[in-house]
This record gives structure tokens, C-alpha cells and sequence, in this order.
């Protein structure tokens, strides 16, 4: 608790997010599928990854964005029935970033609660037990938009709730005539 409050705390002062470097969305899918695992299991809940293998890198802070993905499949778990499916997509989108959406098949999020829910300590009464104290999405709501990157919800296919992320992609720039021949990697430009 502690150290999430700490998180928020340095991402709200604007403080920016550590070393960023490549990294690849499937390797930050399993670290983070890793750490849940043994509660889809419990739960007999399926984690279906929908990641096309030209999946260009991200552009992150590893760490970051790995707790981000952990949070919002915590947060698909809790509101999934027992044997039931948790789906995380990926796809690049035209203006150097890639599209992350993680879905569950819950009850979805209605519509007037769907931007107070990345405030810190805001949660939706509902009829399951989960717990928490409503820091977990605050904390991704901060942490995708210190990567210069966008997180909002909207209803999953075939119902139940689909959290999207965009985060900026690491591209090769040409070397230039100074250069050994290797590409550099940096953000693209907005």
C-alpha cells in the first residue's frame, strides 16, 4: 500500500518513469501472467493472448509497464466467473504506438463510472467479493500516461469490460554517415 501510494504520489509530481528501453509485449505479458497465474488457475480462468508476432516493440519502462499489465489482469480476474476467459490483444496503430487491450466477461463497467474509476480510491460497488482499495487503476492510469500513452474502458466484445492502453512503439531510426551502420532506437515523434 505503501509503495503505491509512494508511485502515484511521484507520478502525479510529473516525476518521469525510469530508463526506458525496447521490450517486447509477449515477454511483458508472461512476467506479468507469471505472477497471477496460480489466481487463473484457482479460478480455472483462461488468459487468451491475441499478440501477432510482428508486434513492433514497445518503447517502456519494463518494471512500469509490467505492473500495469499485472493490475489490469488482476482487475479482468476479479470480475470473471470462475472458468472463464481473460483475453489480451495487441496491435500496432498508425500513429507509432501500439493498441493493448486486456478484456474480461464480466458485468462491464457502465458508462458513468467509466473515467471516476482511474481516480485513486474510487471503486464500483458490486454484488463480488473482490477487494482493494482503488489504487490499481490510478496507478495505470499515471504510469501510461507518464510513456506519453492513453488508457481508457469501454464494453469488450460480447460483453464485459475492455481496458485499452497505447503506448509509444521503439522504432529504428536510419544511422547516419557518422554511424558504425548500427540503427539507433528512439520514440517517433508526435
Amino acid at each position: 500500500l505503501i509503495a503505491s501510494l509512494m508511485d502515484i504520489s511521484r507520478l502525479e509530481a510529473g516525476q518521469p518513469v525510469g530508463q526506458q528501453r525496447p521490450v517486447n509485449l509477449q515477454k511483458l505479458v508472461t512476467d506479468a501472467y507469471e505472477i497471477e497465474e496460480p489466481n487463473f488457475e484457482r479460478r480455472a480462468v483462461v488468459l487468451e493472448q491475441q499478440l501477432p508476432d510482428d508486434l513492433p516493440p514497445l518503447y517502456v519502462e519494463e518494471n512500469v509497464i509490467s505492473r500495469v499489465l499485472l493490475n489490469l489482469f488482476d482487475n479482468a480476474l476479479k470480475y470473471s466467473q470462475d472458468g472463464g476467459v481473460v483475453t489480451v490483444e495487441g496491435r500496432a496503430i498508425d500513429n507509432g504506438e501500439v493498441l493493448i487491450s486486456v478484456s474480461d466477461r464480466g458485468a462491464g463497467i457502465p458508462k458513468e463510472y467509466r473515467e471516476i474509476i482511474f481516480e485513486k480510491f474510487r471503486r464500483i460497488k458490486s454484488d463480488t467479493s473482490s477487494k482493494g482499495l482503488g489504487l490499481g487503476l490510478a496507478f495505470c492510469r499515471l504510469a501510461v500516461e507518464a510513456h506519453g500513452g492513453r488508457i481508457w474502458v469501454d464494453d469488450a466484445p460480447g460483453g464485459g469490460a475492455r481496458f485499452n492502453i497505447t503506448l509509444p512503439e521503439a522504432v529504428a531510426e536510419p544511422p547516419d554517415d557518422a554511424d558504425d551502420g548500427d540503427a539507433l532506437l528512439a520514440t517517433d515523434p508526435l
